[in-house]
This record gives structure tokens, sequence and C-alpha cells, in this order.
């Protein structure tokens, strides 16, 4: 039985910083922050943080996100798709 997308609504209340990221894969890293539409107060997309002297972000829409599950979020999509998408670095 396919399990139903996670509600965006909770995946604010239920990720915080340092919340794991899991691909249909394997883990591809933590929850930096979770980006807000403001005028639907809804969140949008999850953000990846990675680095130390260079650091590279990575939006990931609440759409891939599967099921938020006590300390991680479970994608359902695979590390490669993550890979792909646009990276943003400081």
């Amino acid at each position: 039985m396919d399990q139903k997308p996670e509600d965006a609504s909770n995946i604010y209340r239920n990720v915080t910083k340092g919340t794991l990221i899991f691909c249909t894969d394997g883990p591809v890293g933590e929850v930096h922050d979770v980006l807000i539409d403001p005028e639907t107060e809804r969140p949008t997309h999850i953000i990846l943080r990675e680095g130390i002297l260079v650091i590279k972000e990575v939006n990931i829409p609440v759409g891939y996100v599967q099921e938020v599950e006590g300390d991680r979020v479970l994608l359902k999509v695979d590390r490669e798709k993550i890979e792909r998408l646009p990276r943003f670095w400081w």
C-alpha cells in the first residue's frame, strides 16, 4: 500500500535544524532550515546545507517528502534526483 505524501504543514511543525534527511537509497544530509511562502504561510522547501569554509545549499521541494518519521525526513526520490537540483554556493 502506498503511503500518502506528508502534509506540508506537518513538515514545518515536525522538522528542526539537524533533522536527518534520507533519500530512497540512503542518507543525504541534515536540515538547515525550512523555507516558508509568506503569502500562504506554508513550507515550500527544506534547505540542505553542507560545508564549512565554502557553504553549499540545496533547496529540496516539499513535494519530494514522503513523510517525517521521528527525527528524520524520508524523501520519495533517490540521491541522484537531489544531486541534480540547483546548488547555491556561499
